[in-house]
Order: C-alpha cells, then structure tokens, then sequence
C-alpha cells in the first residue's frame, strides 16, 4: 500500500486555504448553472471497472470461511453484494495477500509455514483461505468478475516445506531483491501456467477482467527483476489466453517520488525492449491519503473537508506540491501521470487503480457519512476521469468482524478501518451484512458508470458534476455539494489534521456563506426529459452518522440511499442541493409508467360498493394489451398502477354490468382521472347485452315467492 500520511508542513498552508475555499465553500450568489454539453470526453464506461473491491482474506478474523461454510449466509452473501450495494469485481486475493496465492499448494500446506514465521497471524486457521476454486465458484453464483492477481515474490517448494523467494538480495545491505533466482522464477511461472489451465478447464476465465502481476513491487523488487519476471508470466499467460487483458505495477510513484519514476521508467523500458509491452493492457497504481491524526483526535467535520479538497484530476486540488509534465505545465495527478507514459513510450495504455481509499486505517469517520461522501466523489471523478479505466476500493471486509466492530472497547477498535461491509458473525449473533455508507456510493457508481462521459460545466465550483449516457433516451448526472457549514465550534477547533488553527473572523465568515445551492440543470442540446429518477445520499444525515451503533448487536440504522420520481417535461430542471449532499439524476425520454383511475357508478345498485368487481381492459390498436380484474373502494373508485405511456382505449364490465368503452386515453407524463363512469346494468350472462336470457337467469334464481 502507498500511504501519504505525512503531509509536507510548507504545504499546510496552501491546502488549508485550498480546503476553506473548495470544501467549505465561499459565498455564492443567485442560482447555480449546471449545464450537461453534447461533448463526448471518454467512451466505454462499464460498473464491472469501477464498482470494484479488494477480497483480502483476515488471518485472525474469521469472516469468510464463517460465510462460505454456511449455504444460507453464503447465498446472502452473493445476493447482498450483487443486489444491495452493486459491487461488480473483486480484486483476489487482494493486496499483499498475493504473496500468499500458492496455485496448487492448499492452505492446509503453506499456513502453517507462514504461521511459523509470521507471529502476528498466530491465530490464523487454514480454512480462513478461501481457495481459488471456491472463490470462482462464488463469482460465476453472482456474475461477478475478477482482477485476479499473481504471485511475483515467491512460491512454495512443497518438497522441503518452505516459502521461497522468487528473487535473491545480491548483498545483504541491498534494500531490494535485485537477483532472479532461476529455480524460483521456473517456479513461479509454472504456478501461473497451471493457473491459467485451471480457469481454462473449468471455464472461469470468463469471469477474468484483468490478470495483474503481484502487487507494489517497486518497494520490493529492482526494476529489472520485475520487468524480467513480467516478460515470463506474460509468456504463460498469453500461451493460454492468447487475448488476456494484463495489467503491470506502474506509476506509483508518480506524485514525485523520484525513485519511483524512475523504476517505474525502467520496467517500461525493459517490457518495450522485449516486446512484451505490445501485451500488457495498462499499468496499476495506489492511492490513499491518511489523516494527519488518529481515529480519537479528529471530527467528521474536518475528515469530510479534507477528502473535499481532493480531486485526481484537478490541477490544484491535492495535497502535494505543485506537478508538472514534461514541458513543466502544471498538471493533476492524473495528468502527470498521463504525460509519463508518453514520456515513457506508453502512450494509450489503461490506468487501473486498483487500490484506492481517502482515509488510511484509523481514521474515526473513515466508514461514516463523511469518508462515504469523500470516496464516492473521488470514485465518481476517476470515472470522468481521462486514462483511467477501471479501480478497486480498499476493501470489503477487511477489519469488520463483529468481535471488533460492535464489542470493541475503544473507537479504533470498534469503527475505524476501511470496510465496505459491516458482517455480524460471532457465536450467539445471528450473521447477517450491513453496508458502510460508502457501499451506497456503488449504488451511485453502478447506475453513472454506462456508456460515455458528456462534459458538463457549473456556475458554482462547490457543485462537482459528472454526467454519462449510454442511449439516446438516457442522461445521467452525478453532482456533490462539497459545501458544508460547522454546525459547532469543535467541529474546526482544535483542528488535528494539521492545517492552520481557524480564527474567529473565519469561523464566523463560514457560518455566513451558503452550504445550500439553488441549480438550474440544461440538459444536452435538443434533449426533453419526461421523466427523472433522483438518488440522494447525505440529504438527511449529519456527517458523523455511521449505519451501526457501538455498543450494541441490535444497533443497525443502515445509511441507504433515498429515491423519488417524477413525470417532467423540460430540457431545464431545478433543484436545491442540501449540505454535502450527492445526488443522482437519471433523465429519461421516456415518461415513467403513471396510474390511471377514475370512479364508477353501478346502475340500479344499492349495496355495499366494495363488493362490485370490475374487469378493465386496456386495448391499443385493437388488441388487448393489459387486464385488470379489480373491486371499487367504498367511494367507487378504481386505480391501475404503472401504466407505460401511449394512447388507449379502456373497457370496463362489472359482474353484472354493462360494458363500456372510453375511447382515446392519452397516458404521458401524468396520472389521469377518467372521471366518473356510470354502468347500464341488466347483463347476467356477461355478453354486453340484455336480452331474454338475461331474464331466464333472473327468473331462474328466483323462489316460488319471487325473491
């Protein structure tokens, strides 16, 4: 993992007045424009590239193996992840835990060598590891897919028992492993290669978005010694799947850490040379930005305002110094890291960040409405983002085992970390999952990332916009207020994350600007929306709402996603953004189904009206279309829900009643009335007549007194 935990202190400035101007916001007069342009800025979004999580088994926490070892929880499992908070991909086994992916050697084999030699995992059970057998299992029972990672650092000699380095330090003084050993790359590879097989054989492959080689060698590995043993897995790779999707540790080190540019440089240049390069889809990168402080010294409050002043793709908006590309324009770090791989002679290939997370492993808030926000804004810029194809957030279930979650006797224990998922299985609780807010934020996620990036533009830069299309018919817009006001002092003083004490004057210059903007939203060029979708996250929280309560097995209050509809018909619509609120707009052509009602009287009847049934019919073109069998309420009034917009004709015939036929019903954008029908009654038999067999029911229905 990469972790910028150590913020320069000639920074400190610099950011904090960034952060009061982009996160706090400063005064805003009159209505907001948002305006969504017919420009298409990237192609080819797809939620399997974004909505993606790192696996990460926990050695001393039993959470998988607790899941997969029951059919119930397991079926939940796949069922909560797919369905409840759109997670698509899975990124296994996730970080350092490759280091561990030994492919034909089971657990039960190599556990209790690590074990032997890793104190800290003493606990760890051999059935923790979730095999890579079950795990594709458990990816083709939801219809995800998977970054499937590759061990690069060692393998396991199963003859003498041992976990072996692929790579030697040629001097023991050396800081990195810049000597192949032969036998472990030989090793090694066929690992791969029997890997590759497997998936073959038992059609797994399918699942496969990308195969990524090992993970942040550049703190482990010489350049040379990772290039060489990227030209060898990539060999292997290719011989099975002569089309796999690879992707390479790259520029890592792009924000100005001078080494890591450089072997970064020479990994590239080493996979040119070879031609290995032409194979390799695109390179890998890290992000993550700790706090300054610790879980206990910090409010949501200025957590929030720190992930605000924080965007990949924006020239100021990040917490180092000025960057700059070749020709030393300023640039973002994205468009750094762009410019290297032009510079590098990789102009074209993917960016994956397939570790990411604003927040390191102890901040307070980090799985709070304030980290929840924060990361869902910095997921949706890397989907606007240009280069960047696809990113994994740091992790699933990584430190959220209930023994720590809710019984934990301090906060580091008990809710900081950097979990998706919140999953209850102790002894004696009954196991069940609860998504961190920031799981919502891949409900958000899933419905954005379809199709292309339209450019967007906004009056007021305490609104960020991403909008996306995949038809004709649909437009989407992401925005997030980044504008929040403290709600109390202590939510700015002290301030322990490193930026410049707040004065009065500001404090009170806060409390006066806006947190609440007003929008004008124009849609593209010749586009009539009749109808849109809303999904807001944050309207109704504080951002310190967690969706558990400490302290208590019965304490859930899941932070989810609300969601309104509406029948409109504009190119134009308004809206009022509420404090550090994300809202989701889906705009459609197409006008969402309405209800369709009206009253009717039954001729010559005295009961009770709840007792008459009627038969509607819905007819286009002369063919029945739908058919509602239904009673009248005590007013005589009926409803048919979500009828899809178009023109028809309705029949209506009750138990005893006449037919009758309204003709021409335009359904749009509204519900209709029809008003008030009356029904001829007389008709026994149903034929829409009355006639003498009509009279032979009555009459044969009667006693001999004529009742």
């Amino acid at each position: 993992m990469i972790f910028f935990a150590a913020i320069r202190p000639v920074l400190v400035r610099w950011l904090t007045l960034m952060s009061l101007a982009m996160a706090w916001g400063g005064p805003v007069f009159g209505t907001a424009s948002i305006a969504i342009l017919t420009d298409v800025v990237k192609t080819g979004l797809d939620p399997y590239a974004y909505c993606g999580v790192n696996w990460e088994v926990n050695f001393d926490q039993h959470t998988y193996r607790n899941i997969f070892s029951n059919p119930d929880r397991y079926n939940e499992f796949v069922r909560f992840l797919r369905d409840d908070i759109s997670v698509r991909t899975f990124r296994y086994p996730g970080g350092t835990y490759v280091n561990y992916f030994f492919m034909g050697v089971p657990a039960t084999q190599w556990l209790p060598v690590l074990k032997a030699i890793t104190p800290g995992i003493s606990s760890a059970r051999p059935d923790d590891w979730i095999e890579v057998g079950e795990f594709f299992e458990f990816i083709k029972a939801g219809n995800f897919r998977v970054v499937l990672q590759v061990n690069t650092q060692y393998w396991f000699d199963v003859q003498t028992n041992e976990i072996k380095p692929v790579a030697l330090k040629s001097d023991n003084s050396s800081e990195y492993r810049d000597v192949i050993d032969p036998v472990g790359l030989q090793h090694a590879a066929a690992a791969v290669d029997q890997l590759a097989q497997y998936l073959r054989d038992n059609n797994y492959d399918q699942y496969v978005l990308k195969w990524e080689i090992g993970n942040e060698e550049n703190f482990f590995l010489t350049s040379n010694v990772y290039a060489s043993i990227v030209d060898e897995f990539v060999t292997k790779i290719r011989a099975v799947f002569p089309a796999a999707q690879i992707i390479a540790t790259g520029p890592t080190g792009i924000f100005g850490d001078t080494y890591s540019n450089q072997w970064t440089g020479e990994v590239i240049s080493h996979l040119n040379t070879s031609g290995t390069m032409s194979n390799i889809a695109g390179l890998v990168t890290h992000m993550y930005w700790a706090s300054k402080g610790t879980v206990v010294d910090s409010t949501s409050y200025q957590e929030y305002a720190g992930y605000m002043s924080f965007l990949p793709d924006s020239k100021t908006q990040h917490m180092w110094y000025p960057l700059y590309d070749s020709q030393y324009h300023i640039v973002s770090i994205i468009g750094q890291m762009l410019d290297k791989l032009a510079t590098w002679n990789a102009a074209g290939k993917e960016i994956w960040f397939t570790e990411y997370r604003l927040g390191g492993l102890t901040e307070y808030y980090s799985t709070a409405l304030a980290g929840a926000i924060g990361n869902t804004r910095l997921l949706a810029a890397l989907v606007a983002a240009p280069g960047v194809n696809g990113a994994c957030f740091h992790s699933l279930l990584h430190g959220g085992y209930v023994g720590t979650l809710i019984l934990g006797t301090s906060p580091a224990s008990a809710l900081g970390g950097y979990k998706l998922v919140y999953y209850f299985a102790d002894s004696g609780v009954t196991p069940h999952m609860v998504g961190t807010p920031g799981a919502e934020g891949f409900n958000l996620t899933a419905r954005l990332a379809k199709g292309n990036v339209l450019k967007t533009t906004s009056s007021n830069l305490n609104l960020f916009t991403v909008a996306t299309s995949d038809s004709t018919d649909i437009v989407r817009l992401l925005v997030a207020n980044k504008s929040s006001r403290p709600e109390k002092p202590d939510d700015v003083t002290p301030n322990y994350w490193g930026f410049v004490t707040q004065t009065n004057a500001l404090y009170n210059d806060w409390l006066a600007n806006g947190d609440t903007f007003d929008a004008q939203i124009t849609l593209p060029s010749g586009f009539i929306a009749k109808s849109v979708r809303i999904y807001t996250l944050g309207e109704s929280q504080t951002l310190d709402a967690y969706s558990v309560v400490i302290g208590s097995l019965n304490g859930i209050h899941e932070i989810k996603l609300e969601t309104s509809v509406q029948n409109i018909n504009t190119s134009v619509f308004a809206y009022t953004f509420k404090p550090h609120s994300t809202v989701l707009f889906e705009f459609s052509k197409t006008p969402l189904p309405v209800n369709l009602g009206g009253q009717v009287i039954p001729g010559d009847y005295c009961g009770d009206l709840v007792d008459v049934g009627l038969k509607v019919e819905l007819i286009q073109g002369g063919t029945v279309v739908r058919t509602e069998r239904l009673f009248l309420d005590s007013g005589g009034r009926f409803e048919i829900p979500n009828v899809a917009a178009g023109v028809y004709n309705m029949s209506i015939q009750g138990n005893c009643w006449q037919k009758k036929v309204i003709p021409s019903i335009v359904i749009d954008t509204n519900p209709i009335d029809i008003g008030t029908v009356t029904l001829a009654g007389g008709d026994a038999d149903g034929n829409n007549q009355v006639d003498a067999i009509d009279l032979s029911i009555l009459i044969g229905n009667m006693d001999l007194r004529g009742n």
